[in-house]
């Protein structure tokens, strides 16, 4: 077939017999292209794109497929399924990613990568899969777990979806928390709090009190306020029905009343912390939290004791970093 003869201005286009108004083009991604190849895959990953070219496509190729995806590009609702059944086909979902079910694998990242590649040349994809993105960048590359996130607020903002907003807005305040921004960390779960009471929210409520409650007085909330949050996240555990003891509730209350200097109150806390922690990790807090209790209020040979029985649980089971913290502590007695 020949190419289509257009006027100089290009406004018009000869049919064969007559001059009509040029038709508009098919809707085009990008003149650029990219291309990725991995030693797991089954294959190359191609992306092909040429301006107004009906008939190119992309051409997805992965061990995770069970065969091609082809699709066109001129369709953005395909790219968008595609990369999610991509995601689908392998068993990456962001739901249990949050409780961190899932490793990020380098299958993950491949198909991450391609998304994001898709994205970079202005392909519109899917809430779900901008989700994917986001945990995916959260275990690796902080800048642009910062990006999805504004991307995920921006959506379901627009959308009116305060639930995953308010989700969004808590999570992202971890990302900032460990990039050392602890205003934003502040400033992120407040906003979100006030959403999750604002539509009853309230296990949300509850992740955002112990958030809140460990944040620093000089950025946040003052101790009382604090104490005020905590004592509402109990009055929650009851109201959810749930009747065990919560290890991040004990956790953060025993700080509090540590730094109010109510060492026995926040021994209590640690001992309760104790018996509800569900990880290793958990009851060594708990048990270093009591010994530090009792170095703070001068008790130097309780706390002794203490510091040596947290030091020898925490190395018999492998909590490293907190023997390495609490022979520190104990040396400085």
């Amino acid at each position: 077939m020949s190419s289509p003869v257009f006027s100089p201005d290009g406004k018009f286009m000869w049919t064969g017999a007559e001059w009509i108004p040029t038709p508009p083009s098919s809707p085009s991604v990008s003149t650029s292209s990219v291309n990725m190849e991995d030693s797991m895959m089954s294959g190359d990953v191609n992306v092909k794109q040429q301006s107004n070219d009906i008939s190119s496509a992309i051409n997805l190729k992965d061990s995770a497929m069970s065969g091609d995806i082809v699709i066109n590009q001129n369709n953005a609702q395909e790219i968008a399924d595609a990369v999610a059944t991509a995601f689908n086909r392998i068993g990456f979902s962001r739901s249990l990613q949050k409780n961190n079910d899932l490793p990020i694998t380098q299958e993950v990242e491949q198909i991450a990568k391609l998304a994001e590649n898709l994205q970079n040349v202005g392909a519109q994809l899917d809430t779900d899969t901008i989700w994917n993105l986001y945990w995916v960048a959260r275990s690796n590359d902080i800048e642009k777990a910062k990006q999805y996130s504004n991307q995920l607020i921006e959506i379901h903002t627009r959308n009116n979806e305060f639930h995953q907003l308010c989700c969004i807005l808590a999570d992202s305040a971890q990302v900032y928390a460990t990039d050392g921004d602890r205003q934003m960390e502040y400033n992120l779960v407040n906003q979100a709090l006030n959403i999750s009471r604002e539509y009853n929210f309230r296990d949300l409520e509850f992740e955002c009190i112990i958030s809140l409650a460990n944040t620093d007085t000089n950025i946040g909330l003052s101790l009382n306020a604090q104490q005020e949050l905590l004592e509402r996240a109990f009055e929650l555990m009851n109201e959810l029905g749930d009747t065990r003891p919560h290890a991040a509730a004990y956790t953060a209350y025993g700080n509090l009343l540590r730094n109010q200097g109510k060492y026995h109150e926040s021994m209590t806390a640690f001992e309760n912390l104790i018996q509800a922690g569900t990880s290793t990790s958990e009851i060594a807090a708990g048990m270093l939290g009591v010994a530090t209790c009792y170095g703070e209020k001068g008790d130097k040979p309780n706390a002794i004791i203490a510091f040596q029985r947290a030091i020898d649980y925490c190395i018999i089971n492998g909590e490293l970093t907190y023997a390495d913290w609490g022979k520190n502590e104990l040396a400085s007695l």
